[in-house]
């Protein structure tokens, strides 16, 4: 095996690795023997197929999986030797990098580029400074964790008439203009969640309603967009047309949860331990608990600021032309240059 560098920028570098048959011929062999004490052909008893039909089968695969484990491993231990941080990962270099010929070639030549990690020399001085932010938990903060805790470990309940927080199951028709259901149109069992739903009037429709009524839903003007629309009933977005599309929901069941009330029962289910005994100790909990999770928000706000100052004073230079093909080689949703 025989590895060298060579600089081609201030922080780039590609890597030349030649790759020999005494580097990898042992590992292939064993693993070739391997298969053929495991091999079950017809014609031969097991364990006995001859050495050459089994390197004819599985020869070239099984050379270009030790060969491309013996890169990675070479490349790991080259890298820590040499005491290199690199930025992203090694990239094949395209250009230099031939054809290869498992029949043909014994010795193997691979180029990667590399993207080098600047050296950071960073000064600190009083001059580098962040604020750090106490939230204050307010009264209305703590009356809406206090309402939310409530629902949250309350009861589901089915009144017979709707309200505004309720969530409606039915079962959702699509019809045309004289009322009838459209042939192969939507129809299915469904759930309106109406505190999801963003028009005010649309909420009031279904407000005052009871098991087996019916509202007709006109999408393009009951949501606020085809996303909303979409979400709620719960149908494909392409499904959803922009004009003259009509639904029928017939209501089957009214869902509501009803907030449990502030007692021991529930002290002990969220502060379990405590021994809380009064509301006014529970509302302080409730202040504590808010308060710990802001602080965690403000930490990360805080660490976020130092970090951004902390980079723009050392006023680090990047290996950009490397990164912006390491992104783009390395990223699962599509990427095309020009956005750089």
């Amino acid at each position: 095996m025989n590895i060298t560098r060579e600089s081609t920028g201030d922080l780039t570098a590609t890597i030349r690795m030649e790759i020999s048959a005494q580097d990898y011929e042992e590992s292939v062999n064993k693993v070739l023997k391997d298969y053929q004490h495991k091999a079950n052909l017809p014609g031969f008893r097991p364990g006995k197929v001859p050495t050459g039909l089994i390197r004819k089968m599985y020869g070239k695969a099984v050379m270009a999986d030790e060969i491309n484990k013996l890169m990675g491993e070479s490349m790991t231990k080259y890298l820590r030797d040499e005491n290199l941080e690199i930025l992203g990962n090694p990239l094949p270099n395209r250009e230099k990098n031939s054809t290869v010929n498992f029949d043909l070639q014994k010795t193997f030549e691979f180029f990667f580029d590399l993207g080098l990690a600047p050296k950071v020399d960073l000064a600190l001085s009083d001059a580098i400074k962040a604020e750090r932010y106490t939230i204050k938990v307010d009264d209305e903060m703590v009356h809406r964790y206090l309402e939310e805790t409530c629902r949250r470990n309350g009861n589901s309940i089915h009144p017979d008439i709707s309200s505004g927080e309720d969530m409606i199951t039915g079962e959702l028709v699509e019809i045309d203009e004289t009322g009838q259901p459209v042939e192969n149109g939507v129809k299915k069992d469904t759930f309106l969640t109406l505190n999801q739903i963003s028009r005010e009037d649309s909420r009031k429709q279904l407000t005052g309603l009871k098991k087996e009524d019916n509202i007709r839903i006109h999408p393009a003007t009951f949501f606020a967009n085809r996303d909303e629309a979409a979400k709620i009933l719960g149908i494909p977005k392409e499904k959803i047309r922009e004009e003259g599309q009509l639904f029928d929901f017939i209501i089957r069941e009214i869902h509501r949860i009803e907030p449990a009330p502030l007692d021991k029962a529930l002290f002990d289910k969220v502060y379990p331990g405590k021994n809380i005994e009064t509301e006014e100790q529970f509302t302080e909990e409730v202040r504590i608990s808010i308060g710990k999770n802001l602080e965690g928000e403000t930490d990360k706000l805080f660490f976020n600021q130092v970090t951004l100052m902390l980079v723009k004073e050392a006023n680090l230079q990047l290996p950009d032309d490397f990164l912006k093909r390491w992104l783009l080689e390395n990223r699962k949703e599509k990427i095309t240059p020009p956005i750089f």
